[in-house]
């Protein structure tokens, strides 16, 4: 990239040759190899004949698929400009390779239509077509042809060397982190499936490297393995930080509405501070603001190096106001719920680095208040006066995710239980026990192209008053959709959904993708557990399209409900 000249790469690291000859510049940024910077070697050489006659090569066949220069229609922006650019350099250098082959030669030309190199997600039919094409140029590549016993002794040697080449693979002696102070790297080595002694096992190293990258804290993970005279291999994993860390901001939106007059909307922000010692300490923030205001602010600290234990601290605040409703589904009042909760954790990692999920037990705190804003006539005496009490108690939570997209997911699952134990009291009355359950579960499975996404909610506390009720409620898009948010509400609660969604052929440039589907659920709640009756389910139900954009899902939706109502309904978020 220093001087326009070719570099052919004939020998060291494969994984640094192939990752420098795929940094199409601005796609991905160019790889220091031997003291150059080196990019893509498409813009010098795409179709690379040269390179083969010096090899030795006699004829060559030489196979065009580079993307051809594009219409003005796509010349009206920056990106249009810069892709015409680079095609043109490269379609000068192709067609100089072109000129230089003999009648001997054979060129290939598959009809790509209108995919270009980018279309990764077309793959499928790029196979199709170079499939298809080379059924057509049959008798052009027959002279090529090897007779069968000598293709048969070729096809042969190849599988003695590779299996000569997987016996070489020796015992890790030595595993170096590059690009991390010392401290830091102790710490990820003790993370890390590959340790020293080990016999070298290339697709755990590679799972191992995968997770590295998923911790978001390097925008470089690679590794090299050095082989020791005896066998054994050095390995030394090659990171680089981020240049954008340690702190880094996400924001969230959630919008809904049923187009009759009911709506809301969150503007959630997240800041999240990484390694705020060497021993790897996070502070995690988040703020929202809109129908619901919150602030969540966590202290996580790993135990020690060579430990997998963490201790957490944290505190949440949040104020909101709740519909109450009557078992007709009829509001019955508007109440302003305050929450501030504080607590202390020791946990578990489930997984290398934590990448599963945790668990966790510890001790909790909150304070609580209820104030009634609007009441109507048919409320009960008691809830017209403001409630205030105080819990404490032991938690212990525990959060498995292993979902391969938050939104839309394909396959994987995800589980989240808590359960606290504690003492309740109120204002002027006398302190009594109480306990808590909430677990939520989601299940994921895809053939071909369509997705069956299983949820489940069960949850269950001691009896609290009229207007505490609001953690346990159902209601809203996928919620038991064709309910209002919170009509379905108790100290009890059973939910089931059931969705499909296929992903559509098309691609939008403000979406990963667009999907459509539709959503069966059923579910209740109940204030006493003597209510409680599967024969009482609520059912909803949902037909929606989809798109999983930068900021959330976003869903248009039509929604129903025996006892609800049915309609139209707008969700920006998380259902």
């Amino acid at each position: 990239m220093e001087t326009g000249k070719a570099v052919v790469l004939d020998r060291g690291d494969l994984a640094a040759a192939l990752r420098a000859s795929m940094s199409v510049p601005g796609v991905f940024s160019p790889l220091a190899v031997d003291g150059r910077i080196l990019g893509d070697g498409g813009l010098v050489d795409n179709l690379p004949v040269a390179v083969a006659r010096r090899m030795g090569a006699d004829v060559v066949i030489a196979v065009n698929i580079g993307t051809p220069l594009a219409g003005r229609e796509t010349l009206g922006s920056v990106v249009g400009i810069t892709t015409q650019m680079v095609n043109i350099l490269t379609e000068q250098n192709v067609q100089a390779s072109i000129a230089t082959l003999t009648p001997n030669d054979l060129l290939l030309t598959p009809p790509l239509g209108q995919l270009t190199s980018s279309d990764f997600g077309r793959a499928p039919e790029l196979v199709k077509i170079g499939n298809d094409y080379a059924k057509t140029v049959g008798d052009a590549l027959a002279r090529f042809s090897a007779e069968a016993p000598r293709y048969e002794r070729w096809v042969a040697a190849r599988e003695a060397q590779e299996k000569a080449n997987t016996g070489r693979i020796g015992t890790v002696a030595s595993v170096t982190f590059e690009g991390v102070n010392e401290i830091r790297a102790e710490r990820l080595a003790t993370a890390l499936d590959t340790s020293e002694g080990q016999r070298l096992d290339v697709p755990k190293l590679e799972n191992d490297l995968q997770r590295l990258a998923a911790m978001g804290d390097f925008e470089a993970v690679d590794y090299t393995l050095t082989r020791r005279e005896d066998g054994a291999e050095d390995l030394k994993v090659h990171l680089r930080e981020n240049t954008w860390g340690p702190n880094y901001l996400r924001v969230g939106l959630d919008l809904r509405t049923d187009f009759q007059g009911q709506g809301a909307f969150n503007l959630r922000i997240s800041h999240n501070r990484h390694w705020l010692n060497d021993t790897g300490a996070e502070w995690r923030n988040r703020v929202q603001v809109g129908e619901t205001l919150g602030l969540y602010s966590e202290i996580y600290q790993p135990l020690t190096l060579r430990s997998d234990r963490f201790a957490a601290a944290y505190v949440d605040a949040n104020l909101r106001k709740v519909e109450l409703f009557g078992t007709e589904g009829e509001a019955l009042a508007l109440v302003q719920r305050q929450s501030l909760r504080v607590g202390a954790d020791i946990g578990w990692p489930m997984g290398l680095l934590g990448n599963v999920g945790d668990m966790r037990v510890g001790l909790v705190a909150a304070q609580r208040k209820v104030t009634p804003e609007l009441l109507a006539a048919a409320i009960p005496a008691g809830a017209t006066t403001s409630l205030k009490w105080r819990e404490v108690g032991v938690r212990g939570a525990v959060i498995a995710d292993q979902l391969d997209y938050a939104n839309f997911p394909s396959h994987g699952y995800r589980a989240q239980g808590e359960v606290v134990f504690g003492r309740r009291s109120f204002d002027g009355a006398p302190s009594g026990s109480f306990t808590s359950f909430e677990g939520t579960a989601t299940a994921v499975k895809s053939w071909g192209p369509h997705t069956f996404n299983f949820g489940a909610r069960l949850a269950k506390t001691s009896q609290i008053p009229l207007g505490a009720i609001d953690e346990y409620s159902l209601g809203g898009f996928q919620q038991l959709s064709g309910y209002r948010v919170g009509q379905v509400a108790g100290n009890y609660l059973v939910f089931g959904r059931l969705t499909y969604y296929q992903r559509l052929p098309w691609s939008v440039g403000v979406a990963r993708a667009l999907f459509v589907g539709g959503s069966l659920e059923a579910g209740n709640a109940w204030t006493a557990r003597r209510d409680i009756s599967l024969g009482d389910l609520r059912a909803g139900s949902s037909l929606f399209v989809g798109a999983d954009t930068g900021i959330g899902p976003l869903y248009l939706s039509i929604v129903s409900a025996p006892r609800g109502y049915t309609g139209l309904y707008l969700f920006l978020g998380r259902p």
